[in-house]
């Protein structure tokens, strides 16, 4: 258990209350809202998805981030160990209307078909965007199935109408004009067979369009494959200006008996809609998963980037990797060099430039590892070595399956769109390295999406795939906020209470309402409500190490949501305790005494090496290195007296600073002190002198003065000389006076007082 929740109005209960209240929030948007076009609002499990084809690339319209359901879904990996009281983060933030709540289309087909893949684009003519999805009837693998979803402009699409895929086992597709009639076509990747393998002859369907928004029956081409076909692209690989298809694959290029290797099929265009033969190129690893076309080496000619894993054991749950296949520009690749992924079963690959130096860079979806990989580009066709990000969220039993990138936040960095069950978004800082996701749920999986102004609005929407397509509305309008997050103490030790306060500031004359989230790396902590544009939540944290820590706006009805605070390094550090011990006290002035300082701390052992730091008070001693985590110190410099004796260890990385200390008593030396007088009688007025002698018993000359007493009245004080000190005077009364001697004492030589002296004044 990371922290302890002290003080905080909303945090979690854990997943049990969640998935009730989420479930409860469903089925009541379900009853409260009937979309256009014949769509019905229902609860659908969502299935796994492969990618969306990767050509035409569609135009993304820089989204913002949007919540799914008109909420963000922040939710910790694992809930029952955050803290023993949650409030469901959908119930308690009713402002947060940014995203319309999904609705739902049929697929088509029998009862549970599935849609796989998803484009958005016009294939009517009518300036709209439609939707084409691509799946199978009733189980995978049971029905090659295209469905087209005319657009209304609104954001509602009429009912699905089904076209027959010309296969089986579909998983991917792609909108593309491949007759050059300038009316878009679809393009559809299949097998021959209907088992759980699509083992068999793939193919490649071609339905061309009419223009109208219906497509003629599906034309096969032979792929060169044996089982499914996850991948599908168009590109003109060979310069002739005519599309091509591409389609990741499973190849026999052994003739004598079935290898079954990936590959990569090439189909090159005629231009009219048909195709030349495939040719096939070697992938590289156990399996492919997905193709992506895009100019890595700077020549000007398009390169292959293939997400592969490589090993096929239990469907594909092995390390993943990218395979680069340079193109010769006439349709023809040089053989595969691959890059490991970072994770396990790499199932999609994006090229983008994410770092702002103009060179093409590689990011891979792993989703058996639940990470993204981010592989740099050199500009020559290579990739440095990958850096991993977690990808996995709430919606999301497993990482993201395909990614989009695409500017979300308008801070022109582009950012990481992931499609799995949920959907996530990573932040991009612009130099390659993203901040930690943020997922929401769509409403019906999100194994695939498609991202576009669906309602003519100017603001991104989303489509998502499942059994079925879910279509969230952007319901942001809203104007740009910022956050910002201090703490209270910093560092701070195990246990010790932390406040950190987010503050929420929105453009001039705006008020903001709603929540902050705070996070732990991509972790909820907390989530408190605002209060005069603040919000604060107090903990402390059971262990020690750095906790990055940011605070996510959750916006309302007139501001922007996920606003995200800078990060905060919350060092948390185990607490210390500085024994010190003498060698004996009291001791005498100019005896060596020995201080012993250890550390104690249950958190670990001090290193050797470090230091403690004695004083004896405000006076600096000494500094000493540790060893076995105690330092010693002997010093035979103390005077006589008490000595507030301090021992300060400095603390590291891991371990606080303390200070602990003991009052050493240093005794002086004693001494006598004899008073005599020039008589021991006087008349009135007459001069007599008083001489004290001070015998000391140590080595250290006397010091310091005498002080003279007619009995408790002081009459005078005279400074030692060679052990005497005298005093003389002429104003004793008449009378008897009993006079005494007092040796003050220095820092070596102890005080003492000589015996009553009589002397009589007449």
């Amino acid at each position: 258990m990371p922290y302890k929740v002290i003080r905080t109005l909303q945090v979690f209960r854990g997943i049990a209350l969640f998935v009730a209240v989420l479930a409860a929030f469903v089925a009541l948007s379900a009853l409260a809202q009937t979309p256009r076009g014949g769509a019905v609002l229902v609860d659908v499990p969502t299935l796994s998805a492969p990618p969306k084809a990767s050509f035409p690339a569609l135009p993304l319209l820089h989204p913002r981030l949007f919540q799914a359901n008109g909420r963000a879904q922040l939710i910790p990996e694992s809930p029952s160990q955050r803290s023993e009281s949650a409030v469901d983060p959908i119930a308690s933030d009713p402002l947060v209307f940014l995203f319309f709540p999904s609705v739902f289309y049929d697929f088509g087909g029998v009862a549970g078909s599935v849609a796989a893949s998803l484009v958005a684009k016009d294939v009517n003519g009518d300036g709209k965007p439609d939707l084409v999805g691509f799946g199978n009837l009733n189980v995978y693998g049971r029905g090659g199935l295209v469905g087209v979803f005319l657009g209304n402009g609104d954001g509602t699409f009429q009912p699905v109408v089904n076209y027959g895929s010309g296969g089986y086992g579909v998983r991917s597709g792609a909108v593309a004009d491949v007759n050059g009639d300038g009316k878009p076509d679809i393009v559809v990747a299949n097998c021959s067979n209907a088992n759980d393998l699509c083992q068999g002859i793939t193919s490649v369907g071609v339905l061309l369009g009419n223009g109208d928004g219906t497509f003629r029956t599906a034309v096969t081409y032979d792929s060169r494959g044996q089982r499914y076909q996850p991948s599908l692209a168009v590109a003109d690989v060979n310069g002739d200006q005519k599309p091509d298809v591409l389609v990741a694959t499973i190849v026999c290029f052994n003739i004598s008996y079935c290898d079954y290797a990936p590959a990569i099929s090439v189909l090159l265009g005629n231009g009219d809609g048909t195709f030349q033969a495939a040719q096939a190129y070697p992938s590289g690893g156990s399996q492919s998963n997905s193709v992506a076309v895009a100019d890595v080496n700077g020549d000007g000619q398009p390169d292959l980037l293939v997400s592969n894993c490589n090993q096929v054991v239990s469907y594909c749950d092995s390390n993943g990797s990218v395979g680069v296949l340079l193109g010769n520009g006439d349709g023809t690749f040089q053989p595969v060099v691959n890059y490991d992924s970072g994770g396990g079963a790499t199932s999609f690959t994006a090229v983008g430039d994410v770092n702002g130096d103009h060179k093409p860079d590689l990011l891979a979806a792993n989703p058996i590892s639940n990470n993204v990989g981010v592989l740099l580009g050199n500009g020559d066709g290579t990739f440095q070595t990958a850096v991993t990000y977690n990808a996995r969220g709430q919606f999301s039993p497993v990482g993201a399956f395909s990614l989009e990138l695409v500017d979300v936040n308008g801070d022109a960095k582009p950012d990481l769109v992931l499609s799995s069950a949920g959907v996530g978004v990573m932040l991009g800082n612009g130099d390659g390295t993203f901040r930690p996701v943020i997922t929401y749920n769509p409403g019906q999986g999100g194994e695939a999406i498609a991202v576009a102004d669906m309602n003519g609005d100017g603001k991104p929407d989303v489509a998502a795939t499942g059994q079925g397509v879910g279509v969230l509305l952007n319901n942001d309008g809203a104007p740009a906020t910022t956050t910002s997050l201090v703490s209270s103490v910093n560092p701070v030790t195990v246990n010790q209470e932390v406040t950190y306060t987010a503050t929420v500031v929105p453009r001039p004359g705006e008020t903001v309402k709603g929540t902050v989230w705070f996070m732990e790396s991509d972790s909820p902590v907390g989530m408190v409500t605002l209060e005069e544009n603040h919000a604060a939540l107090s903990l402390s944290y059971t262990y020690i190490r750095e906790h990055p820590v940011t605070a996510i706006y959750s916006g309302d009805l007139n501001n922007a949501s996920a606003s995200i605070s800078n990060t905060l390094t919350e060092s948390v550090r185990g607490i210390t305790r500085v024994v010190v011990t003498t060698s004996g006290s009291p001791s005498l002035v100019g005896q060596p005494v020995t201080f012993t300082a250890t550390i104690r701390s249950k958190y670990g052992s001090v290193p050797n090496g470090e230091r403690v730091t004695f004083a004896d008070g405000k006076t600096l001693l000494a500094s000493v290195v540790l060893s076995g985590g105690s330092a010693t110190y002997t010093t035979s410099a103390l005077w006589g007296g008490p000595h507030p004796i301090k021992a300060t260890y400095a603390g590291d990385a891991t371990l606080a600073p303390s200070t602990g200390g003991f009052r050493q008593i240093v005794n002086k030396y004693p001494t006598t002190t004899a008073l005599s007088s020039s008589s021991q009688s006087s008349a009135h007025g007459q001069a007599v002198t008083f001489l004290a002698t001070v015998t000391p018993t140590g080595l250290y000359p006397l010091t310091g003065k005498v002080k003279f007493w007619d009995g408790t009245l002081a009459i005078g004080s005279a400074t030692l000389n060679g052990g005497a000190a005298s005093l003389t005077t002429s104003k004793l009364l008449t009378g008897t006076h009993l006079i005494k001697a007092q040796y003050l004492g220095d820092a070596a030589n102890d005080k003492s007082t000589s015996s009553v002296l009589k002397h009589v004044v007449q």
